[in-house]
């Protein structure tokens, strides 16, 4: 859980992301789309929305934020993922949603909840990135290893999906670039990995963008009390 006493407000939209990957990897997004009033937000772990949502709540700066994106990863269940992200914004008094990218509309700020991957049930950021990598370079040879683990450790058949897919990614980073990358992040930011980052799976990140650009655009400025 995070350990974080403050959280710094800039601009009208805050997009709060689980962990420092996240923050790099969406900081690299807006940079490459000349977006630059949105402001990401670490909060160090799925179980760190509630406390993270209670210092924005409390925060002086409230006022400015018109709009609250949240990106989780959809872990094993979806539906579970977003309602446990819901009791964290209803017990901070924030609007709740009804459902993934659908806003949650309050008389002072509205709020938006993407689960990764977008098109999927189950799953993290990691999962995204395999299938950038299986639709560019054809490969399925980061399963193998998978399959070993699965037959070989009966410890690992209580892995989640989640977990399976980080796993893969972890394979993937080490082998396919000239460089040994441990950090997902790391690797997007570099031009070894833009490819990857710039493939058709990987622009649903990029849509998470520009649908927030276009929400915190519609939702009116608060007047300071």
């Amino acid at each position: 859980m995070s350990s974080q006493t403050t959280i710094t407000i800039k601009g009208p939209c805050l997009l709060l992301v689980e962990g420092k990957d996240d923050k790099a990897v969406f900081d690299e997004i807006l940079k490459r789309s000349g977006v630059a009033d949105i402001h990401v937000v670490s909060v160090g772990g799925q179980d760190s929305f509630e406390p993270a949502l209670e210092l924005i709540r409390n925060s002086e700066e409230l006022p400015s934020v018109r709009l609250i994106g949240i990106v989780c990863d959809s872990e094993d269940d979806a539906a579970k993922t977003l309602e446990r992200i819901n009791n964290a914004l209803a017990s901070t008094n924030f609007p709740t949603v009804t459902g993934r990218g659908v806003p949650g509309l309050g008389s002072s700020h509205s709020v938006v909840v993407y689960l990764l991957p977008t098109d999927r049930d189950s799953g993290c950021l990691e999962s995204v990135f395999i299938r950038a990598v299986e639709e560019i370079d054809s490969l399925n040879c980061h399963t193998l290893p998978v399959a070993c683990l699965k037959a070989g450790y009966r410890r690992s058949l209580e892995f989640t999906e989640a977990r399976w897919d980080k796993i893969q990614a972890a394979v993937l980073l080490s082998a396919i670039g000239p460089k040994y990358y441990t950090s997902l992040a790391f690797a997007l930011q570099s031009s070894d990995f833009e490819k990857y980052l710039l493939s058709d799976p990987m622009q649903s990140l990029f849509v998470i963008v520009e649908q927030l650009r276009t929400l915190y655009s519609e939702v009116p400025k608060q007047d300071p009390q």
